[in-house]
């Protein structure tokens, strides 16, 4: 659209088989919804991935982490911050 002015939206979005306001949402500068981080995520970037590193480090040395083990080691993040918990909403729920 950028190098042809006579093209329209709804026929740049028919040609390339895109909805319409994918097309418009993109052309005003909003990011892809799998580039954004969503808001109701309780660890930072940062803690993420030193949880991630823990637990491929253990992985290394033959020991996989069980499921509490990820929550314990978030919640230890969570309370050094003096946050909440993680619990069964946020998807790490027993099995």
């Amino acid at each position: 659209m950028q190098k042809d002015a006579s093209l329209t939206v709804r026929r740049a979005a028919k040609l390339y088989n895109v909805s319409r306001s994918t097309l418009s949402a993109r052309r005003a500068g909003k990011a892809p919804r799998r580039d954004c981080r969503p808001t109701v995520t309780r660890l930072t970037v940062t803690e993420e991935e030193v949880i991630v590193r823990h637990i491929f480090e253990l992985d290394s040395r033959g020991f996989s982490p069980r499921l509490a083990a990820v929550k314990d080691m978030a919640d230890s993040l969570l309370a050094a911050r003096h946050c909440k918990p993680v619990g069964a909403s946020t998807g790490l729920q027993a099995l």
